[in-house]
């Protein structure tokens, strides 16, 4: 059993992204289920990764396995994009080997 949900783990990493990216807002926050069944927090949220990059939409998520393994997953798409579906959708999709 793992000491920590890979929803807790979601919600750290986020805590973290929020005050490590710069200009970093918060669009949304959703229960978030992947294929396997593991439940954990999908973050939705706006920010520049550093002084160098433009603005981006993040989509993060983690997911425990066996409860030795933690992956933390994020993708940056254009701001513009307003339909996240199919990027949520590939992220539900991972899961524990």
């Amino acid at each position: 059993e793992s000491f920590v949900s890979s929803k807790d783990f979601s919600m750290l990493n986020n805590v973290w992204a929020s005050g490590d990216y710069l200009d970093y807002k918060k669009l949304e926050s959703k229960d978030f289920h992947f294929l396997d069944k593991e439940q954990s927090i999908l973050y939705i949220f706006e920010a520049k990764y550093n002084l160098d990059t433009p603005k981006l939409k993040f989509l993060q998520t983690a997911h425990i396995c066996n409860a030795n393994k933690a992956f933390y997953m994020t993708l940056a798409i254009p701001t513009n994009i307003k339909d996240t579906s199919k990027y949520e959708y590939l992220l539900s999709t991972f899961e524990c080997k």
